[in-house]
């Protein structure tokens, strides 16, 4: 009976572990209620000791920013990252958010006020890749 427990135990862990989003990825996101606000991509990538990092590009700037620590707790990640100066402003922009499967949603803190934003996972590029050399096999075969 003992070992029963013990894989009842392991097997609920395992479970309760997958249902906690994976936050890498990379999203496209946009802000609610900004009609017209061109999308963001944000990219947050995970190293072999489990840190993140990432990158975000678009939106009204469109120059790509470095995120360098991205704090994830389970499916839910911070990060602050600094504007560059722009007629001698900078602003500081404070995410926060949460990863519900494919659906990432959160907000942006500025010295401003508050921004919501919401999106989705896109395609990793090797499934685009393999698509492409499977679609590529198929037309050789013709």
């Amino acid at each position: 009976m003992p070992r029963f427990k013990i894989v009842a135990a392991l097997i609920a862990l395992f479970a309760s572990a997958s249902l906690i989003a994976e936050v890498a990825g990379t999203y496209e996101i946009e802000f609610v209620g900004m009609a017209g606000a061109p999308p963001s991509t944000l990219t947050m990538e995970k190293d072999d000791k489990g840190n993140y990092s990432g990158e975000i590009s678009g939106g009204a700037g469109g120059e790509a920013l470095d995120i360098d620590e991205i704090t994830v707790d389970g499916d839910k990640f911070s990060f602050t990252i600094t504007t560059p100066e722009t007629e001698g402003i900078s602003m500081s922009l404070e995410y926060s958010g949460e990863v519900d499967g494919d659906k990432i949603s959160g907000t942006i803190s500025t010295d401003w006020g508050e921004v919501e934003f919401e999106g989705t996972r896109q395609a990793e590029e090797e499934e685009d890749s393999e698509e492409d050399s499977e679609a590529t096999d198929a037309g050789d075969q013709s």
